[in-house]
């Protein structure tokens, strides 16, 4: 029975492919317009640059409106789809040992590999997302994958690549 359940890490990945697979289902066709959006600003503001000092007024007009008309709302377009709130970040999870809630971002880690310190950002949703990473992932510095971490509560290793049950987690600490 626990052998049918995914461990945190493999609840990570799934959390990051879902992300991507809604992301790349609702906007497909953005990446085709970011290039040619680039390329109108850099051009647009070029010729601003550009003829602000040799033919005066109606050609920057021109210039300024080809920037506002084709290149501005097509970054507006692709910059608001990158919505990183629609990812399923794990931010919390409960420890097996002592059934108290470990919060990923309030994290404080070395890597048992390379003494990589993480957790040390006062930014939280930074210390979140690099913890996150880290713990379910693999290592920024040494690309190993860690596999025991240290309860912040109760001291005791948590297994991350154990099977682990929300619910029946839940159950224990609640009854």
């Amino acid at each position: 029975m626990a052998g049918d359940f995914p461990n945190l890490r493999d609840i990570y990945k799934k959390n990051l492919l879902d992300y991507n697979h809604q992301f790349n289902k609702k906007r497909p066709h953005l990446w085709l317009w970011l290039m040619p959006g680039i390329i109108l600003m850099g051009v647009g503001i070029w010729r601003l640059i550009y003829v602000q000092f040799n033919d005066g007024m109606a050609i920057i007009m021109v210039s300024f409106g080809s920037i506002m008309v084709f290149g501005l709302p097509i970054m507006v377009l692709f910059l608001s789809s990158l919505d990183s709130s629609s990812v399923n970040h794990l931010e919390h999870f409960i420890c097996p040992d002592c059934l108290k809630t470990v919060v990923v971002n309030q994290l404080k880690f070395n890597c048992p590999f390379c003494n990589e310190q993480y957790g040390l950002s006062n930014d939280s949703f930074a210390n979140m997302v690099v913890n996150e990473r880290v713990l379910f992932d693999k290592c920024d510095n040494c690309n190993a994958k860690i596999r025991y971490m240290e309860c912040s509560n109760c001291g005791k290793p948590i297994d991350l690549f154990a099977p682990y049950n929300q619910k029946e987690l839940e159950f224990k600490r609640y009854g």
